[in-house]
């Protein structure tokens, strides 16, 4: 499952996957609001709600064609949802986009589209939420954020603010991934300067960069999922499995000078 609001990136990052499994060998298709880029060897179908071809009228003839892999571009009624699910418990790759705001959201709202927990835990492998921001440019001047500046971020000690956000989670992953020193400090850590695509002098935005959290479907996932257990928790066995909330990926690159503090803020503030 991808999920995200409108405008988030979900359909770029299922074109991306589906790049990534597109072989010769595969039986790949897609059901589709709109095809917005075409794939050599996919067959891409378009639904047509004004003619009564919905998605899941759609996904039901095209799962009648055995296909290896299946995209569904926007998974938002119980049939489709249905359909999905039963095609993955047989052996189908289902991709799967949904409006949520998270990763945990996202199966809640899986169950609310009616699919039952005993199908989640058995067939789904993972959920990455995603959203988009600004990239900045490798020119951008450089600095040291204030205590306030990253204080807006940091979640107090004993709450768990859906926002999810740990800044010695981020730090700790950051040094996982080799991209600062494993003695460094957040206040030895610079990051970009301005706004992201906005105009400063010569640190101009170059584009847009995603970021997302990962949830993959482990085996204490799935007994939370049986057990019915709801978002708050499910994200917290998912951060103590090592997951970083979309926020600290923001931080994460933020970080490494890719995006900006700015960007990351607008994404709290919304």
């Amino acid at each position: 499952m991808v999920a995200g609001p409108q405008g988030s990136g979900v359909t770029t990052l299922l074109y991306t996957f589906l790049d990534l499994l597109n072989a010769p060998s595969r039986a790949v298709t897609t059901v589709e609001d709109a095809i917005e880029y075409r794939l050599p060897r996919v067959m891409q179908v378009e639904i047509d709600p004004a003619a009564g071809v919905d998605a899941a009228t759609t996904l039901r003839a095209v799962l009648k064609q055995d296909p290896s892999v299946v995209m569904v571009a926007n998974l938002k009624d119980s049939r489709a949802a249905a359909l999905a699910a039963s095609a993955a418990s047989r052996g189908v790759l289902v991709l799967a986009g949904i409006e949520a705001g998270s990763a945990a959201e996202a199966i809640e709202k899986l169950r609310e589209l009616g699919v039952q927990p005993l199908t989640l835990a058995t067939t789904l492998r993972a959920v990455v939420a995603t959203r988009v921001v600004g990239r900045v440019a490798a020119d951008a001047a450089r600095y040291f954020p204030t205590r306030a500046e990253l204080a807006q971020f940091d979640t107090p000690a004993g709450q768990d603010a859906m926002v999810g956000v740990g800044l010695g989670r981020v730090l700790a992953a950051l040094k996982e991934e080799g991209a600062v020193a494993e003695g460094t400090r957040w206040k030895e850590l610079q990051f970009a300067r301005g706004q992201a695509g906005e105009g400063h002098g010569n640190t101009a935005g170059s584009g847009q960069i995603g970021l997302q959290e990962v949830m993959p479907i482990t085996e204490p996932i799935k007994e939370l999922i049986l057990r019915g257990i709801g978002v708050v928790e499910i994200e917290q066995e998912a951060k103590a499995e090592g997951m970083l909330s979309i926020i600290e990926d923001g931080l994460f690159k933020a970080a490494q000078g890719i995006t900006s503090i700015e960007e990351v803020a607008r994404l709290v503030r919304d």
